[in-house]
């Protein structure tokens, strides 16, 4: 749990890993190798961590940017479902930027495609996390802020620019 802990802090890219592997690690055989393998993950990337930096020049052109993602049933061991996962960061016109907010979760049902798995990860995004952290900055700095949602799966862009996913 040091390492889930650590992880919340700085390290979100081994948050998955972390709580998979501890629902499993009195029953899996396979653990011990994983874990393994986590550890020298940490220990070759023990440099990188999270950091940001705004100045208060950017008050007047602060934005948020989330980035959604999902996997198609990628817990193999134990789940057909999908895990949504999302990352949200304020940037100004500086070139500054300051993570505030990530997240992964197991999504409530199994999804039909990755576009199907990739709607529910956008759509947790948005209104668990993005909208209510636009509303509070845009109290806070008294004007209304930018949302960006930045998506990189080309088949769910094209079925939201349409409207639906065809393959539901």
């Amino acid at each position: 749990m040091q390492l889930l802990c650590a992880a919340r802090q700085a390290k979100p890219d081994i948050t998955v890993a972390i709580t998979r592997l501890a629902s499993f690690i009195t029953r899996n055989a396979n653990c011990y190798r994983k874990l393994i393998r986590l550890f020298d993950y940490l220990w070759m990337h023990k440099q990188r961590c999270l950091k940001g930096s705004l100045d208060l020049s950017d008050a007047a052109t602060l934005v948020i940017k989330a980035w959604p993602d999902a996997d198609l049933a990628g817990d193999k061991d134990s789940s057909s479902k999908s895990t949504s996962g999302h990352f949200i960061e304020v940037s100004g016109s500086s070139g500054l930027r300051m993570p505030i907010q990530w997240a992964t979760h197991e999504q409530g049902g199994s999804a039909h495609s990755t576009p199907d798995a990739e709607s529910v990860s956008l759509s947790d995004c948005i209104r668990l996390d993005a909208i209510p952290l636009q509303q509070l900055f845009s109290l806070i700095l008294n004007r209304p802020v930018e949302l960006l949602v930045l998506e990189h799966n080309e088949p769910f862009i094209k079925a939201v620019r349409k409207g639906y996913i065809a393959t539901i």
